[in-house]
């Protein structure tokens, strides 16, 4: 038995005669009846009632239409389901470390690719990088931390987080509510690299406030910074408020800086004056509605 045995029976079911079931098939009749003929010997069965005018289900043949319908409704739906998939124009977004794990989970569905409307391919990499990709073409879309390239970009606002650091529970900061910018001087300090526009950041409070920070390392992941730290109780970190916020650990704790704004905002950002196709529309539409709905949600 095959689907197209079964797509055979149905059609003969529907016309109710082998001529007229054949003609509709494009096959011989000879061809259909020796088909059915070896369905019935199969299922060790009569399907059909053979009567001068017309063909009638028997009570096993009306069982096995009803299966063979099913069979045949779900086969059509899954291949429906992968030619869209193949046939939806693919749409390159990249994305900053740490954000993808952050987001809306109707977001997150599509870039895991689980909503049929998009075909999502993504990188994961510094803002800086993901900046110049779209500026490129090399991707349609990127969600960054801004500020981003106004002469060139684009942008839609998201959402925006507060940057801290990790301290390790005997450092001396782990004792106070809260530290300035100035305290940071001199200290030890392990943050994501300069393809990260939180780097920039950083270095631009620090040297407003009068000194270069003391960077020992660049890393491109939170559970890097994370990892030090719990094992360096003379290192700080930079983290996001959204990473610690879901942290449970005795050894490590938060401290946001007091006197500074470390905040980072978050757009989508794509090339000015972008000819969109109607997916990429759609997309867009989708990721700012999503991030809209859940303005009132801790991120």
């Amino acid at each position: 038995m095959d689907l197209k045995t079964l797509t055979y029976f149905l059609q003969v079911y529907e016309d109710r005669s082998f001529t007229k079931a054949a003609n509709n098939l494009f096959i011989s009749q000879q061809g259909l009846s020796a088909s059915i003929h070896r369905l019935e010997k199969e299922l060790d069965c009569e399907l059909f009632l053979r009567t001068p005018n017309q063909l009638i289900l028997t009570q096993d043949g009306q069982y096995f239409r009803e299966y063979a319908q099913k069979v045949i409704d779900l086969t059509r739906a899954c291949n429906s389901h992968f030619m869209l998939k193949q046939n939806a124009a693919t749409i390159k977004v990249s994305v900053a470390p740490d954000l993808l794990g952050i987001f809306p989970q109707e977001i997150l569905q599509v870039f895991l690719n689980q909503n049929n409307q998009f075909c999502i391919q993504y990188f994961e990499g510094g803002s800086i990088r993901c900046e110049s990709q779209v500026k490129k073409g090399e991707y349609d879309f990127a969600i960054v931390v801004g500020p981003y390239d106004e002469d060139e970009l684009s942008a839609n606002y998201l959402f925006e987080y507060k940057n801290g650091f990790l301290v390790h529970a005997d450092h001396p900061f782990a004792k106070q509510e809260s530290i300035s910018i100035k305290q940071l001087e001199n200290q030890r300090i392990i943050i994501h690299g300069p393809t990260f526009k939180v780097h920039d950041l950083f270095m631009r409070i620090c040297r407003e406030a009068g000194f270069e920070p003391n960077i020992i390392m660049n890393v491109d992941r939170t559970t890097i910074i994370h990892n030090i730290v719990k094992n360096n109780p003379d290192i700080i970190g930079r983290c996001a408020d959204f990473y610690t916020r879901n942290m449970s650990n005795q050894e490590v704790t938060v401290r946001y800086i007091n006197d500074v704004d470390f905040i980072a905002k978050v757009y989508l950002i794509y090339q000015k004056n972008h000819n969109f196709s109607n997916n990429e529309r759609e997309f867009r539409k989708y990721i700012l509605s999503a991030f809209r709905k859940n303005t009132s949600k801790s991120l």
